[in-house]
């Protein structure tokens, strides 16, 4: 069985919001950093019913995410498509999209130390955003309630 969604075509613009393109120095403005974590990107690869809020919420923000992400979100692609809500095309498609994603990646080692003191409190892969977000001062942008419950500064998006 297929999800509605695994076969709408989704364009590179449509797929991810566009990104501030106002230059970092010599200026005032600069773009809204997010932590965005992965059930973030799954909703947007499948094209979930919240995908064009999560979009609405991304524009022109610069994204941040643990080096983890890729995996995380390749795993969860993978779920889908074994439990038959996308073909294994489909499937593909939307693990091609991932590399193009606009997205700053963190490496993992300066995150393990303080995402293994929050290990009492939320899993450690959900630690390493928190980790992130305290350490760039940003918000995290999930769909993931326990995450939004654990982190004092995740954003919620129901």
């Amino acid at each position: 069985m297929t999800s509605p969604h695994s076969h709408r075509s989704t364009s590179t613009s449509e797929q991810w919001p566009e990104q501030s393109r106002l230059p970092r120095t010599n200026s005032l403005l600069v773009a809204e950093r997010l932590i965005v974590d992965a059930s973030v990107m799954v909703d947007l690869l499948v094209g979930a019913p919240r995908a064009g809020i999560i979009r609405g919420r991304l524009r022109g923000c610069e994204l941040h995410v643990p080096a983890h992400f890729d995996a995380e979100v390749l795993s969860a692609i993978g779920r889908l498509e074994r439990a038959g809500h996308l073909s294994a095309i489909d499937a593909g498609e939307r693990i091609d999209r991932i590399s193009t994603a606009p997205l700053e990646r963190h490496p993992l080692a300066p995150l393990l130390t303080g995402a293994w003191q929050r290990r009492h409190n939320l899993r450690l892969v959900d630690a390493l955003y928190v980790e992130l977000a305290e350490r760039i001062e940003a918000p995290i942008v999930t769909v993931d309630a326990g995450l939004a419950a654990a982190a004092p500064t995740a954003e919620h998006i129901a």
